[in-house]
């Protein structure tokens, strides 16, 4: 037998029932204990902050993130849903502001078709690391010559630094024990 109630088709089957009318009076019931039941509402993802955090490289942190709204399921408890989960992240480059959409959580309710997306954003700003923030001019500005007339003066400079410091002052002393 099948029936629909609110959009759930519900399939009853009994088998060796010792009546027809018996094997009907077990399906009424069946169906009719189902379809009294209340939907429930699960929170799969809260609004606010989240576990989801991301290590960048040459950052000075790590990467929060908060969500902005929750994500919701509701369902028949006899139906509970087949619920499966992925988590992306944008591609990023620092510094991340905050607040800036940094990634999303896509869950799909595999039995029921149903496919829901919340961002992820990020809680702080996010920035380089002195050292980052470096390599990375040196890297930009590779290729401009008084970029290399630049790079001779330090060399040169680090060379003058490390012979004065070689070169410097020495105290002996000696000390009878």
């Amino acid at each position: 037998i099948v029936a629909e109630d609110r959009g759930r088709d519900l399939v009853a089957v009994v088998l060796d029932a010792p009546s027809v009318e018996e094997r009907y009076e077990d399906i009424a019931v069946m169906i009719n204990t189902a379809f009294k039941e209340e939907k429930v509402t699960k929170t799969l993802i809260s609004k606010g902050k989240q576990v989801y955090a991301l290590e960048i490289q040459g950052a000075k942190k790590t990467l929060k993130t908060y969500t902005k709204q929750e994500l919701d399921v509701e369902y028949f408890p006899s139906g509970k849903p087949l619920i499966k989960g992925s988590l992306y992240w944008d591609s990023l480059t620092l510094p991340v502001e905050q607040g800036q959409k940094v990634g999303g959580v896509i869950v799909k309710l595999a039995d029921q078709g149903i496919t829901v997306e919340r961002s992820l954003f990020a809680v702080g700003k996010v920035e380089l690391t002195a050292w980052s923030k470096l390599k990375l001019w040196v890297e930009r500005n590779l290729n401009n010559p008084s970029f290399s007339i630049l790079a001779v003066v330090f060399v040169v400079l680090l060379i003058l630094i490390k012979t004065s410091l070689s070169t410097g002052t020495r105290r002996s002393f000696n000390r009878k024990l």
